[in-house]
């Protein structure tokens, strides 16, 4: 529900809806506990890698008294245990930009095509530390997402620079440039500097050094066709990049009786949107 996912939430938890209610009042547990973002709560706080999953059960009325706090959908995940034979699984997805196609809009303007690729890796180990007493299950997951953003801005061209702003009338703006050195109070009676040309010597050497440290207009046609704004495009790379740790032990005291503990984290670097470097 945003075009920049990966600011919400790094863990790329989706949000739905169950018998017509919000999406906030869904419940989600993890192996027992509830797994919630306080700060966007219709999101699950942490997503555990596909191949940790045992077993997911969704109730949408008639909870069970382990069930509780939901009016939506209670969801409650269970994952993966160690046995007595060691198991483990190895996994590589991976999309790439090379494969994919430019978009229209960047065809249409001579645009190079946006760098786009998403990878996810990783693997689990299972199996016993103690025969038919103590077992362990872990993983590691890793997801590395790399997207392009072109980003479009209004710089001023070489003209401007050197005080002539006669392009800004002959893109079809209603545009005058008073001299404000003229004219009484308030500006009143002031005199348009002829062809919206400021002379030289009234340029302010201030921003004459400011403009030096301003980009210059790398487009040859605006995609506005207005001459003067949208000039200066540039391509960003938005980065996520987030790691999945789980570490499950399990104590079968007997047949009837077993006892567990898990320790899970996820860590994310997240840069997008960045406008100053």
């Amino acid at each position: 529900d945003t075009p920049h996912p990966e600011l919400r939430h790094p863990a790329r938890a989706l949000s739905t809806s169950a018998n017509r209610t919000q999406r906030n009042p869904n419940a989600f547990r993890i192996d027992g506990a509830v797994s919630v973002n306080l700060w966007l709560p219709h999101h699950v706080g942490y997503v555990n890698p596909a191949e940790t999953i045992d077993t997911v059960n969704i109730s949408t009325n008639n909870f069970d008294a382990d069930q509780g706090m939901a009016a939506g959908a209670a969801v409650t995940v269970v994952t993966k245990s160690g046995t007595n034979t060691l198991h483990g699984t190895a996994f590589l997805l991976r999309t790439q930009d090379e494969f994919n196609a430019n978009t229209f809009n960047n065809n249409a303007n001579g645009l190079p095509k946006p760098n786009l690729s998403n990878s996810i890796f990783g693997g689990t180990l299972g199996g016993p530390i103690v025969k038919d007493k103590l077992f362990f299950f872990g993983s590691w997951e890793r997801y590395q997402g790399r997207r392009g953003v072109q980003q479009t801005f209004t710089v001023p061209t070489a003209a401007m620079r050197a005080g002539d702003f006669s392009e800004v009338g002959a893109g079809g703006y209603n545009f005058t440039l008073y001299n404000p050195f003229t004219g009484g109070a308030g500006g009143v009676g002031r005199t348009p500097f002829p062809g919206n040309q400021i002379p030289a010597n009234l340029i302010s050497p201030t921003a004459t050094a400011i403009l030096a440290q301003w980009p210059s207009p790398n487009t040859g046609t605006d995609l506005n066709r207005n001459n003067i704004a949208d000039d200066y495009v540039r391509g960003i790379t938005v980065k996520n990049d987030r790691d999945n740790f789980d570490v499950k032990l399990t104590w079968q005291r007997n047949q009837s009786h077993s006892i567990w503990g898990k320790f899970a984290m996820l860590d994310a670097e997240v840069v997008d949107n960045f406008i100053l470097g």
